[in-house]
């Protein structure tokens, strides 16, 4: 709560947000930049001042059993060549 943003990864890493609440962040909930993979699994994001799921690059991020709402900016957000995919 009350970040600037919630989760961030860097360039060409892997992270897992498994079954967390990201809210009320100053900016996004969780940014995935470069060419980095994220997977976000029954997780809630929600409430954030930005976008609830930014990606920028190459960045791919999978969600599965997520509650992504009520975010100031877009709700999932991609940008460049990046994917967000809901299998």
């Amino acid at each position: 709560d009350n970040h600037h943003i919630g989760a961030e990864s860097t360039q060409n890493a892997v992270l897992i947000l498994d079954n967390c609440t990201i809210r009320a962040n100053q900016a996004h909930g969780v940014h995935a930049r470069d060419q980095s993979q994220v997977s976000i699994l029954r997780c809630c994001i929600s409430q954030n001042k930005g976008d609830g799921v930014l990606t920028s690059g190459a960045a791919k991020v999978t969600h599965q059993d997520c509650a992504i709402d009520e975010n100031k900016g877009k709700d999932l957000n991609e940008s460049g060549s990046s994917t967000i995919d809901s299998p």
